[in-house]
Order: structure tokens, then sequence, then C-alpha cells
């Protein structure tokens, strides 16, 4: 349910806060009670000298019973103690996508934006390569580069990669293994890029780079936080970030990270980052270097649906009917962060696509919805904000259009 809270500014309850930044769970029920009680009272004496209709009236109990829902979320809430609920973005963009041109290698699961290149990561079977790619300036789709194999120079299941600074990092979730480069040699003319290689011993879901010599894991299933950060050299711990709020004992804990699986994205100058959860409309910022972290909730501010299921001894998450899937992929810039949301359920045609980004500022500011002509799984933005790319799997073409 999404309230109009401006609605009850323009009415003159001043005392009504904004709730795009309103940490309900500090009211207790008892003075909300009060306050409803109160404000319905003042809608009723505004009807009677103003005329007013009564669908003030209704608004504002609206309003009250969300405060309550999100009385149940804090209840459930095991992400983090510092959740701001939220129920509208500040502004919405409608955008139609144009064709750039036809991509015939394959399918592009992530797009890498650099100066006047994309590279684009190749998903499909039966394709040589992992990656590609294009020069917006000349039109050309380049050779392919790291052949599928299990050698140096090669990789079996990229699941991860992205530029830092002036290096480009891949993540082979299949043989553990890290490679690194330098991204002119992958941007020039004549491809042959030779990798540095390194090869942690653990498996995670997922990594990013926080400065060149070191990165952020999620999905660590050794750890009891959320993010491990690790030297690339050594594989040693250097930190940990982000601990889960109020696991019940009753639940299994390999089901439930299972369960709470997100992305992580760097801010390209480093210092933060986010995590924006697949099955809750949630995302977490952290700045690394005040050691402060936020999470933001909304707009549906729904939780995770799901049940514990065991295969080999080995427990995991079941996803049920009523499992909605939030975040699908996303993409960042020094200003601001751009989530694929879905919000389908299990059972619907397009549960891994999305029709919406969701666009917020480092500070946690839900700043604009972007509702998008078709589905697409992946997104990349250039650096100045001006431009979005993606890829429809239906016709095979690149896309893109401008952002205001």
């Amino acid at each position: 349910m999404v309230v109009n809270h401006n609605l009850l500014f323009k009415m003159g309850f001043e005392n009504f806060q904004d709730p795009s930044f309103k940490q309900y769970n500090e009211v207790p029920k008892r003075e909300k009670l009060d306050m409803l009680l109160k404000m319905i009272a003042m809608c009723k004496k505004k009807e009677k000298n103003q005329g007013m209709n009564i669908t003030l009236t209704i608004t504002v109990i609206l309003a009250f019973i969300f405060l309550f829902a999100c009385d149940r979320l804090k209840n459930d809430n095991i992400l983090n103690k510092n959740t701001i609920f939220f129920t509208e973005f500040s502004g919405e963009e409608n955008i139609v996508f144009r064709d750039l041109f036809e991509y015939k290698k394959g399918n592009i699961s992530a797009i890498y934006p650099s100066d006047s290149v994309l590279i684009f990561m190749n998903s499909r079977n039966g394709t040589d390569y992992f990656f590609y790619n294009y020069s917006l300036k000349k039109n050309i789709l380049s050779e392919g580069f790291l052949k599928k194999g299990r050698g140096p120079n090669e990789a079996l299941g990229v699941s991860s990669a992205g530029i830092f600074n002036n290096s480009f990092w891949i993540y082979d979730i299949t043989l553990k293994k890290i490679l690194t480069i330098n991204k002119s040699k992958i941007l020039a003319d004549s491809l042959s890029p030779v990798f540095n290689e390194y090869f942690p011993k653990e498996e995670f879901r997922g990594i990013d780079f926080i400065d060149s010599l070191s990165y952020l894991t999620v999905g660590d299933n050794i750890s009891t936080f959320k993010i491990v950060q690790k030297d690339l050299t050594t594989n040693t711990k250097i930190t940990e970030f982000g601990q889960f709020e109020n696991i019940s004992s009753k639940k299994n804990i390999t089901a439930f990270k299972d369960a709470y699986t997100c992305y992580i994205y760097t801010k390209p100058s480093g210092v933060k980052f986010v995590l924006p959860y697949r099955y809750t409309d949630v995302i977490e910022i952290y700045d690394v270097k005040k050691n402060t972290n936020i999470a933001i909730q909304g707009p549906l501010c729904f939780n995770v649906d799901y049940k514990e299921a065991k295969t080999n001894g080995y427990f995991y998450m079941l996803k049920t009917k009523k499992t909605r899937k939030a975040f699908v992929s996303g993409t960042v810039t020094d200003k601001f962060i751009y989530l694929v949301y879905s919000g389908n359920l299990y059972k619907d045609d397009n549960w891994s696509y999305g029709k919406y980004i969701f666009v917020y500022d480092w500070e946690g500011h839900p700043v604009k919805k972007i509702i998008l002509d078709r589905y697409v799984y992946t997104i990349a933005v250039s650096a100045d904000d001006k431009t979005i790319y993606s890829y429809d799997k239906k016709n095979g073409y690149v896309i893109y259009s401008s952002l205001n």
C-alpha cells in the first residue's frame, strides 16, 4: 500500500513526518493509537468547518495502518537495526529504449561501460568466449577474450566481473578463481590478454573490489557476517561488516543465509558499497571509512517468504508461491545506485526480469522510479548518468536510452 504522506503536510498536519526518513519503530503503539484518534478528530473538525471530504479521514487511517504494518516489519527485521522505511519515490521517469545494434554472439548477462566502450559478459552455452567489447565511437564489436576452459587465462563459470580504477576483474565461481588485468589490455584492438590469477579457497556468491589490493565478498558460508574483506594476494581476512539482527534459534542458518542473499556493488570512487537483496525490497549502504551503515526498505516493505528444505544433508531456501523477487541486478555510478526491480512472484513468467529501475543516492534517499517499456535483466549507466544501456533478450539487440 502506497500512502501519499505529502498530502498530510498540505492539509496542515505539520507534526506528521515524511516517512522517507522516519524510523517508525521508535514510536510506541500506544502513542500511535493516540495520534490516530487525535488526527481523526482533526479531520472531522476540518470537514465540518471547511467542507472537506471524508477522503482525508480515510487517508489518515491508511497512513496509520502503514505505521502499524511497520511495527510488524520491525519484529521480522533481521537485516539491520538501522532500517528506514519508505512508501514512495520522490520522482518518476518513463523511458523508451532504442536499438543500438544486434548482438549475435550469445546472450548478454552483464554490461560494463568504460569511456566509449561497452564490455559485454557472454552467458550462452556453445560460445567460445566470455567477453566481447563494443566501441561506441567505431560501432564495432571486438573479437572475444577469456576463452572457456580450465587452463591459465581461461575460465569455466564466470559469475561476476567489474572495473575498479584501471583494473578489470573477473570471478570464476566454478574454478574458485579471481582474474585481474589492466583494462587497457582488454580494450586494445588486438586481444591476447594475460591475466593475473588468484585462488581463494572458499566459494562466494559474489565479490567486488574495494581497492586495488582487496575485495569484498557476499555469501561466504563460513563467516557469520554479511561481508568479508579479503586480501587479494594472501587470501587472508582483513575485516568483516554487517551482522544479521534477531535471528531465531529455530531457523537453520544455512537456509536463512540462502534466503537473504544479495548482490554487492562498490562505489567507483571507493569508500562505500551497497547490498541489494534478492527476495526483499531492502538495500544496505555501508561507509567503510566512517564504519557506518544504513538499510532502506520500500516501497512495498515485504520480507522473504520461504520454507526450509534439505537435500543430501544440505539445508537451503525452498521458494513458495508467495516468494517475491525484489532486485534482479544493478549498476552504480559515483552519484547514484541503479537497481533493476522485479516485484514478481516465483511462478510469474518474468520472475527473473524487471520493468522498473529503483534509483537511490549514496545517502540512501529513494530518488526516483524509472518505468521501462520492456522487461530487462541487466543494465549499465554511463559515468555521467546521462545514458542507460541494456539487452533485449527477445529481439537480440543491445538497447539504450537517455536519462533525465
